[in-house]
């Protein structure tokens, strides 16, 4: 049964995904999330029962700063932070450009493909930490999160699953899974008021939902970029994460059953 945390729409568990030699994401190891929105009690009591000890935050400095990370405290966990500002949340202005330009939809559904093309550059600082992070003795379990918990947060996942031995079909499949969550009310509403204080001016509702959206062509994006770039995923996975094959086999024996 997922667990459902009320103050944080896209929560779930990794866990349960059937990688390409037949073993599966052990549950209970790998969580992904967006921001943690005032959590009550009870949210507070179940995440401290899922005994989670690392937090890696993706967002800007600015947002960190802007909204202190609320998972730390509530999961009694050490937040990791990761700098990743390729993202219209983090303001990235050459991003917004593209909405200010009055193209609606199409103009949107360019700029997050834009965003997602950068990821690969974006998250090359950070991905060593991460990896060195969840093989250390008390790195696991995490958590992963950004603000909505969909972008820079479903590309961190991406890259981990394929580390973990997933086919793109499987890795595709798991992005997409976020979508049943980022209808919610409090993602839209959260993403129209975001994009209004940036532009000036409050989006039409198909810029609000491409925006807020989960779209298979987003992270085909950010694959195409990775394999145009470093060749292949499994490249940039091992040059730019330092996942060498000793280190990619702890990996999985960590995460995997």
């Amino acid at each position: 049964m997922t667990l459902r945390i009320d103050a944080a729409p896209t929560f779930r568990d990794v866990g349960g995904l059937t990688v390409g030699d037949g073993r599966r994401v052990r549950s209970g190891r790998l969580y992904r999330a967006g921001g943690l929105l005032q959590p009550g009690a009870g949210d507070r009591d179940s995440l401290r029962g899922l005994g989670i000890r690392t937090v890696f935050d993706l967002r800007s400095r600015v947002e960190q700063e802007l909204h202190p990370s609320a998972w730390g405290e509530a999961c009694a966990a050490r937040v990791v932070h990761c700098d990743v500002n390729r993202d219209v949340r983090a303001g990235g202005r050459d991003l917004l450009d593209l909405l200010r330009a009055g193209r609606g939809e199409a103009g949107a559904r360019e700029m997050m493909r834009l965003t997602y093309r950068g990821f690969g550059r974006a998250f090359g600082l950070h991905l060593p930490q991460m990896f060195a992070m969840l093989l250390a003795d008390t790195g696991l379990p995490a958590l992963v999160h950004c603000t909505a918990g969909k972008d820079r947060t479903g590309f961190a996942c991406a890259v981990l699953l394929h580390a973990l031995g997933a086919d793109e079909a499987t890795i595709v499949g798991d992005y997409l899974a976020t979508a049943e969550f980022v209808g919610a009310t409090t993602i839209l509403r959260s993403t129209a008021e975001m994009l209004e204080a940036y532009l000036g001016e409050r989006p039409e509702d198909d810029v609000v939902k491409a925006v807020a959206g989960v779209r298979g062509e987003y992270l085909e994006a950010a694959l195409d970029e990775i394999r145009q770039d470093y060749g292949s995923l499994q490249r940039y996975v091992q040059d730019i994460g330092g996942l060498d094959a000793e280190r990619r086999q702890r990996l999985q024996a960590l995460l995997l059953e």
